[in-house]
């Protein structure tokens, strides 16, 4: 059942993915060579920032895509992919940016115990201050990293 869980996260994002593409490539400072697949984290993780930044890119994945429950739905993406504590983390982002992605995460976490949410629609979840928190959260991030 978790495989499955995973399979659907994992197809769910590349509904939205291929805006950043080249986003790595943007993020300034010089960072150790990295492997195919820390590549396609942090091709991920900077994917799903943007998605999370941007109510617009939320609304029209809600109109191709039904959830019962949106808000896990994004947890799943962010933190089933972004372990700061990996060694591989000091590889794909500098020490400053790792602080930047940390304190997004730390938003979108409380904003997670905040709502306890069984089931929000995307416009009850964008309603929500919480949701507008994680959504700034992400902005801030992103500018952090200077990336666009």
């Amino acid at each position: 059942m978790k495989t499955t869980s995973w399979l659907r996260c994992f197809a769910a994002q590349a509904v939205f993915r291929g805006g950043l593409k080249n986003a790595a490539s943007s993020i300034c400072g010089k960072l150790k060579p990295m492997t195919e697949s820390e590549t396609s984290i942090r091709e991920s993780l900077l994917s799903t920032l943007s998605f999370l930044a941007s109510e617009t890119k939320q609304q029209e994945f809600a109109s191709k895509v039904f959830y019962q429950d949106y808000l896990g739905e994004f947890a799943c993406w962010w933190f089933d992919t972004f372990y700061p504590d990996e060694p591989s983390t000091a590889t794909m982002f500098e020490p400053n940016h790792v602080t930047a992605l940390l304190s997004f995460s730390n938003e979108f976490e409380r904003s997670i115990d905040a709502l306890d949410s069984d089931g929000l629609t995307m416009p009850q979840l964008q309603s929500t201050v919480e949701w507008q928190n994680v959504v700034q959260a992400a902005k801030d991030a992103i500018a952090s990293l200077k990336i666009s």
